[in-house]
């Protein structure tokens, strides 16, 4: 909408043009691209100085945390100030194998046991097929007909929604 809400009367009447907004002339795009080739050579000559990627790590890093080296790695990761831990977290942890597939791996957190999202998918849909109880047979409240439900479904006495209807048009009817 050229910058304007759809709500703003301009844009909701006909009278307001939708089409691109032309520059009167390509002197701004002349001077944008001359500003970059007069920093690209300040840089060079060492006039503008780029910040240090070390800075730019410790701008991100917390107030507690410094850049450490791992001892066993020789990879930089951020620890607490106040911590002596000499390795970082994956060399920490140690290499586990999968409770699913058997296959080794660097595990990212303490407690991780699977490889990855396929195994833990599979033990996922095991634990639900093992979850599943069997239905039970009991007899309908209106029909008196045999029929199967969840244990889970407490509610359920009729085996259609029509007995259930002339179930709870009975019991209306005996209240009044």
């Amino acid at each position: 909408m050229n910058g304007h809400p759809f709500w703003c009367p301009p844009a909701r009447q006909k009278e307001y043009g939708f089409d691109p907004i032309e520059t009167k002339s390509d002197t701004v795009s002349v001077s944008l691209a001359e500003a970059a080739l007069l920093v690209r050579h300040a840089i060079k000559r060492g006039l503008i100085k780029l910040p240090d990627k070390a800075e730019v790590k410790a701008a991100k890093l917390g107030i507690r945390s410094v850049w450490a080296t791992c001892q066993q790695c020789q990879g930089e990761f951020s620890r607490d100030k106040w911590s002596s831990e000499p390795r970082c977290p994956s060399c920490r942890l140690g290499r586990k194998t999968c409770g699913e597939c058997g296959v080794d791996f660097q595990p990212t957190q303490k407690k991780q046991r699977l490889c990855g999202n396929q195994c833990r998918i599979a033990v996922a849909r095991r634990a639900a097929g093992n979850r599943a109880t069997p239905k039970i047979t009991i007899e309908c409240a209106w029909c008196r007909q045999p029929f199967e439900k969840r244990p889970q479904d407490i509610a359920q006495l009729n085996c259609s929604r029509a007995c259930g209807v002339q179930s709870m048009a009975a019991k209306r009817r005996k209240q009044k």
